[in-house]
């Protein structure tokens, strides 16, 4: 825990001797160089992130380019989460799915069909919207898969198509209520 204050020290030290860069920086640079040795004897896990700062600080006083480090993981790390990331197409149809809570006559026309199932006439005088309104908003819906509709005689009765719609929506009230 010695060296664990030692190094905390000497990391506020660089921090406070950046301020005057141009007539410190070989001292700090000299620093970093103490500290690089003193931290192989530290618990890597504990100062790690204390370590990082320091190299990014020091790196940008040697005017090194930033560009193609990594400033705050291991390129471990970095190889981890882009296996995990996912691809464009899933992004772009994660994006799609989530602009449709992005518009107010979406999320309570989305609202109304969680309660029940409605036709566009009844969503209309329940919403206070006009029916072409309505009927765009529901046909992004459908297009996007979160309501279906099956007719009845003449009269289209729309529906959520899945109960995760419902349960995205109060988890969302729950946050910010």
């Amino acid at each position: 825990q010695n060296s664990f204050c030692r190094f905390s020290l000497l990391f506020g030290k660089i921090f406070l001797i950046a301020g005057n860069i141009y007539a410190l920086k070989n001292y700090c640079v000299r620093l970093y160089e103490k500290i690089t040795k003193e931290f192989v004897k530290l618990d890597k896990y504990i100062c790690g992130d204390f370590y990082r700062a320091i190299k990014r600080t020091v790196l940008s006083l040697k005017g090194e380019k930033m560009e193609n480090k990594l400033l705050m993981i291991s390129e471990r790390s970095r190889l981890e989460v882009m296996e995990l990331l996912p691809d464009e197409a899933v992004t772009n149809r994660l994006a799609l799915y989530f602009q449709n809570f992005s518009d107010q006559t979406r999320i309570r026309i989305l609202s109304a069909l969680s309660i029940r199932e409605l036709c566009v006439n009844d969503l209309s005088k329940v919403l206070g919207q006009n029916q072409t309104t309505i009927s765009h908003q529901l046909k992004t819906l459908k297009d996007q898969g979160m309501v279906d509709c099956k007719r009845e005689g003449k009269v289209l009765i729309y529906f959520l198509k899945s109960s995760s719609v419902n349960e995205m929506m109060l988890y969302a009230v729950r946050e910010i209520v």
